[in-house]
């Protein structure tokens, strides 16, 4: 070739294989390249490939960039060739690994002559040299380029020693020591940060921390020694810890080491654990070749609970390590995959011997494979088999004996079995068993009849290609919503090839033991993903001697649930739908009227104000019935719809019960002080800040507190309403306190009205006013035991729920209460003379509007 310069020959030791560099003035074709190497295999028995670099050229970052900015490198050459590639070679490891689409890099699909890499976080992981590479056949042009960032750590761990600052000691002026300590990886290039301690307790800047020399090449230790004066009193103190680069980034991680009183509960040191203040968790370090931790909770009352073991093998976190890179786009290859899943079986097959730190990570790495698969096509039959006895081995151990934590677990579990199923693609495979789990493929068949793990199914389909899956030893594990039930062993879990394009009807046969029991209902229900629940939608189920018969028009996860109690009536659905349907009807009809005849009938101030809050109310529960209607099958809506429906109802149910207050304080008020009424303004202010404003301080205050600080939710998605977890437990307290109060309220104002109206002198005032107050004490002695006497109903049936008269208290509080509105366009309305006579009036003009003009126009003659 042309500008031959010289030529360097290395052979290996062995003679079997030899490297040929030559560097070359000038620039050459790849096909002109080609034709030379195939003169050279026809003349030598050997494989050839060539690698040139100087042909392509790389615009890459110069200098230091920022931690977590975005770069972008682009390669280009003078020629064009079939592919492109990507690497990255990191300090300390001559092996560059591959680059490709990923959560944090994106990488260019059209590359004849162009190509373009995208880091969308320049993070440590991606600090190193870069090199493109075309390639067509045996040759390949490239070239590198360096990316230095100025890093920070991806990650922080903080721990103190002690953990609790125990000032339980005589002497209050005690100051105790406390050693801070802040846990760093090594970062991938050198780099010295600036690191500094900021504590709740020190009124100047921030401590620097001290770099420990000589300890563990896994970790990167920064220490710093505070003071924690006891007479400061504070329950808990704040660390900061903060690192800094030379451009000025800075990354935080903050701890909070509580602080022991004298007066407060505490757990008793049991060795290793030491003395714990209550409500804190303490932990302990792994053992040599494990990472994570040992934790154990000191409850609130000063309990020890049970040791949670979080401690990961070597060999997990390694491969959690390489799944998190996949994920992120480094070495993200079939070839690695395949790697992952056969170590993840080799790994996992120790079965009991798993701590919760292993199933946690090999779930994450399942996870984290089924995030990636979606990117990076996924083609193996021992890689699903591999799969499939990984996860599979996770269902032969226990979990943990924290039912929150199991079932967090558990749908994560599913979600990634199931994603994985459908996204890693088969060859000649028809399925695979492992002890938990069995994996049947029908292909080419308009019906699929297979029998897998004892449960018969027969899918209908119009797909080339349907998977079917069954788990043994989940169902237990999964958030059961469905209340009074228990599960089927067996979830059965049917996909289709290119699934959005085609059509399934399933139906599956569940064996079931009747033998000790027979089931009060039936529930066949599909697992639905974006609500982490039970659902029936679409699913009808039957019950045939000694199997349950599931019938679906969509796939997903399938069980079958059973009653040990009944769970719902029907006759108690209906009385409310019909209670609540006269009940709205009645309101709507109340609130025209009052509308039609608002003026005539408001006149006196007592009249105004009563109205006021007898349409309030009326508003009130006309929206908090209709919340209730549009929330009757919670399975049925969505979580945001749901959470709606729950924060309407609490709101217009317990600002009904304001405005009832306003009335009954109202009226104390005008019998108590006679001779000093209120100002309308006055009314009208007072009644709409307590009326409005009372129901939203009590649902805010709920909501907050239940959302941030509770352990518990603010409701239950299976019912759409508040939660009850036991006495003063569970956010229906932020309900039933409320409106508990007030009804009692209503009674003491009921019996402060009947002993006003006992008294002699109570004829004294206005006339108008007297027939006035008479009224409004008439309506309010016969709202009041509606009011407050059903709820007081519903208070009994609360509280005696499962006694002899519990489904007594349910049909009469059902049915007294869902024909509220009813009651009060009786009593608002037809109980007042006032208004029967505008109401009258207005009908008697509608019917004969002539005469009435007539009589008006007669009228206006004879007076002139």
């Amino acid at each position: 070739m042309n500008g031959f310069e010289k030529l360097i020959t290395t052979v290996s030791p062995n003679g079997a294989s030899a490297e040929f560099e030559v560097t070359l003035a000038g620039v050459f074709k790849t096909a002109k390249l080609a034709k030379l190497i195939e003169g050279l295999k026809s003349s030598l028995p050997a494989s050839i490939s060539v690698e040139t670099t100087g042909l392509v050229e790389m615009d890459s970052p110069s200098g230091k960039v920022p931690y977590k900015s975005k770069q972008e490198l682009n390669c280009s050459i003078d020629d064009t060739l079939s592919t492109c590639s990507w690497f990255i070679t990191k300090q300390g490891n001559e092996q560059p690994a591959s680059i490709g689409n990923g959560s944090q890099v994106i990488v260019g699909s059209w590359c004849s002559n162009f190509t373009y890499l995208t880091l969308l976080q320049a993070t440590g992981l991606w600090d190193g040299l870069y090199t493109c590479k075309f390639t067509d056949g045996s040759i390949s042009h490239k070239a590198s380029g360096n990316v230095s960032i100025d890093l920070l750590p991806d990650e922080i761990t903080m721990i103190s020693d002690p953990q609790t600052a125990d000032c339980d000691v005589p002497d209050p002026d005690k100051v105790i020591g406390v050693t801070v300590k802040c846990v760093i990886l090594p970062p991938t290039s050198p780099v010295e940060y600036t690191v500094t301690l900021s504590v709740s307790t020190f009124n100047g800047d921030p401590k620097t921390m001290v770099k420990e020399e000589g300890k563990s090449a896994e970790n990167i230790n920064y220490t710093c020694n505070i003071q924690v004066p006891c007479r400061e009193r504070k329950p808990t103190i704040e660390a900061k810890c903060i690192f800094e680069n030379s451009q000025n980034q800075n990354i935080e991680q903050n701890l909070k080491i509580p602080v022991l009183y004298n007066s407060d509960k505490f757990c008793e040191a049991e060795w290793p654990w030491k003395k714990t203040k209550a409500g804190s968790t303490a932990t302990q370090p792994c053992p040599p070749k494990r990472t994570g931790n040992i934790s154990r909770t000191c409850n609130e009352e000063g309990q020890w609970q049970s040791e949670k073991n979080y401690c990961v093998s070597e060999a997990i976190n390694k491969l959690s390590s390489s799944v998190e890179y996949f994920k992120l786009g480094l070495n993200a290859t079939p070839e690695v995959a395949v790697e992952i899943f056969s170590g993840l079986k080799n790994n996992s097959a120790a079965g009991s011997n798993l701590t919760l730190g292993d199933i946690q990570a090999t779930i994450g790495i399942l996870d984290g494979m089924a995030d990636a698969s979606s990117t990076v096509t996924l083609q193996d039959d021992s890689m699903m088999n591999d799969f499939i006895d990984s996860a599979s081995n996770l269902l032969s151990t226990p979990w943990t004996d924290d039912t929150s934590a199991s079932e967090s677990l558990s749908k994560n579990y599913l979600k990634a079995v199931e994603e994985l199923v459908v996204n890693i693609k088969l060859n000649q495979s028809e399925g695979h068993n492992s002890s938990n789990i069995e994996l049947q493929v029908c292909r080419n068949d308009d019906t699929c009849n297979r029998t897998i793990m004892g449960v018969q199914m027969a899918l209908s389909t119009t797909a080339h290609q349907s998977k079917v899956v069954a788990l043994k030893n989940l169902a237990n594990l999964l958030p059961n919503n469905i209340k009074n039930t228990e599960s089927a062993s067996i979830v059965v879990s049917a996909t289709l090839e290119n699934a959005s394009h085609h059509t399934a009807n399933i139906t599956l046969a569940f064996p079931f033991d009747n033998t000790s029991a027979t089931p009060d209902k039936i529930y066949c229900v599909f697992w639905e993903t974006n609500g982490s629940r039970w659902s029936e939608e679409g699913c009808v189920a039957r019950m045939e001697t000694d199997t349950i018969i599931c019938e679906c028009s969509h796939l997903t996860s399938f069980s079958s649930l059973f009653s040990k109690e009944p769970v719902d009536s029907p006759v108690l659905s209906m009385i409310t739908y019909i209670g609540l349907g006269i009940s709205i009807c009645s309101l709507l009809v109340f609130l025209f009227i009052e509308w039609l005849v608002w003026t005539a009938i408001v006149k006196s101030n007592l009249s105004h104000f009563r109205h006021t809050s007898l349409v309030n109310i009326a508003l009130c529960l006309l929206l908090a019935d209709c919340s209730f209607l549009a929330s009757a099958f919670p399975l049925k809506l969505g979580e945001p719809c749901c959470f709606i429906m729950v924060l309407a109802k609490h709101f217009f149910f317990v600002a009904m019960f304001f405005w009832m207050l306003c009335l009954g304080l109202m009226l104390l008020h005008q019998l108590i002080f006679v001779f000093s009424p209120l100002r309308r303004k006055v009314y009208m202010i007072l009644s709409f800040t307590i009326g409005y404003g009372g129901p939203t301080v009590t649902v805010g205050i709920s909501y907050l507190y239940y959302s941030r600080w509770s352990e518990s939710s603010y409701y239950d998605d299976t019912t759409c309403w508040l939660k009850y977890e036991g006495a003063m437990k569970g956010s229906l307290h932020a309900f039933l306190f409320p409106v508990g109060v007030i009804t009692i309220m209503n009674l003491f104002s009921m019996v402060v009205v009947i002993m006003t109206l006992l008294r002699p002198n109570v004829s004294e005032g206005k006339a108008d006013d007297k027939e006035t107050l008479k009224s409004i004490l008439k309506a309010i002695v016969f709202l009041t035991p509606v009011f407050g006497g059903t709820w007081l109903l519903g208070f009994l049936m609360f509280f005696m729920e499962r006694s002899t008269f519990g489904v007594l208290l349910h049909y009469a509080f059902t049915i007294v209460n869902s024909l509220q509105g009813f009651f009060i366009l009786v009593t608002g309305c037809l109980g007042e003379k006032r208004v029967r006579d505008e109401v009258l009036k207005y009908i008697l003009v509608t019917k004969s509007p002539k005469s009435e003009s007539r009589r008006n126009l007669t009228s206006s003659i004879s007076k002139k």
